[in-house]
């Protein structure tokens, strides 16, 4: 006696599989995407960074024959500067020029003081005490 499983496997197995490994390969697919992008992203951080640093280097290059320099013209010479080279990465990591502009001037060396700080006197009016 031989049993039929044809119409079992037609009418139930095969109905029941399908969705459940479609929904298996759509998750798959979900989550090798998201790892992707999340690559990608990485990716286009380190290139907006390469980008403002070499943007500040430019600055200075541009700027080192003046006699005064501000900081406004570091940033703004920077900006000129990297706006161009990277539009798709800010674009895609929703930076915008006016958080460009931010984020070169935190990267910006801090000033030299005006006087030589080790040879002041702590209290003195040029370093007064903390607090006074």
């Amino acid at each position: 006696m031989q049993v039929d499983l044809a119409p079992i496997v037609n009418q139930v197995v095969i109905p029941v599989l399908t969705p459940l490994l479609g929904a298996g390969a759509l998750w798959v697919l979900n989550k090798a995407a998201k790892l992707l992008h999340v690559n990608i992203q990485a990716q286009q951080r380190v290139v907006l960074e390469t980008a403002i640093s070499n943007g500040i280097a430019y600055a200075d290059q541009v700027l080192a024959a003046h006699e005064t320099v501000q900081t406004s013209d570091r940033v703004a010479q920077a900006l000129n500067y990297v706006l161009p080279k990277v539009p798709v990465a800010m674009k895609d990591l929703g930076v915008t020029p006016a958080q460009l502009g931010d984020l070169i001037l935190a990267r910006l060396p801090a000033p030299a003081p005006p006087y030589p700080a080790a040879n002041v006197p702590v209290g003195t009016a040029a370093a007064p005490l903390r607090g006074a």
